[in-house]
């Protein structure tokens, strides 16, 4: 009876964390996900999936409400569990390691954070159906590299995404449009005028398809295709 108490508190402390998460109340769900912690310490589920799952919405918690020293202290607690476990080759994990990613780049560790979404491509490289995600893991290379100022081997990273969304047929997909206006950007700043207006231009018809002209995203880059112009 006692086990099945604790049991139903981890579940309803996760998913009550998660809702409060969705609403803003970060700090308020702090206690929720301490008393998911102690449950998973009452049951005896320290070093299982369980606890890893519960890490991981907790550093979620904390990521988005822009504590990201302490979204990573979660985050790698739950990796190095998970490894323990032999869980590896999921895509969760993969999806773990790019949500590092990002709590990197808020810290301003590029690279640490493009040395986990190099993690996360070994994974999704690993599993089958993925190529959106490799495309789109690709890209999110290319822009810390960018931001590194690393515009060559943006560039290499960006058209290595581009050819796997045009490998997947996923040429509709907001992600290859994000793609393609990276690819401009990167472009730009090599002095490669002509291509960058080509690949912005793509973007444009793209998203006219997607959304229509009213969309901010249509705006946005016929601003800049005129400015390049």
């Amino acid at each position: 009876k006692i086990d099945k108490d604790y049991g139903a508190i981890l579940i309803i402390s996760n998913e009550y964390g998660g809702y409060l998460r969705s609403v803003g109340k970060h700090e308020e769900a702090l206690p929720v996900y301490a008393d998911a912690i102690d449950a998973l310490r009452k049951l005896g589920m320290f070093g299982t999936e369980n606890h890893a799952t519960t890490l991981i919405n907790q550093a979620t918690n904390y990521a988005v409400w822009g504590k990201s020293t302490e979204a990573l202290e979660c985050f790698e607690a739950a990796s190095l569990l998970l490894e323990r476990l032999g869980i590896k080759t999921d895509f969760r994990v993969a999806s773990l390691y790019n949500n590092m990613s990002i709590v990197c780049q808020d810290l301003g560790d590029f690279d640490a954070a493009i040395e986990h979404l190099n993690t996360a491509l070994s994974i999704l490289h690993e599993l089958e159906d993925t190529k959106i995600e490799i495309a789109t893991t690709y890209t999110n290379i290319a822009q810390i590299l960018y931001q590194k100022e690393q515009y060559t081997d943006a560039l290499c990273e960006i058209e290595q995404s581009l050819r796997m969304f045009e490998d997947a047929d996923a040429l509709d997909d907001t992600h290859y449009v994000a793609a393609l206006e990276t690819q401009g950007h990167i472009l730009q700043k090599l002095n490669q005028r002509q291509a960058a207006l080509s690949a912005f231009q793509k973007a444009l018809d793209l998203t006219y398809g997607l959304y229509g002209t009213d969309h901010a995203g249509y705006q946005a880059l016929l601003e800049t295709i005129e400015n390049i112009k």
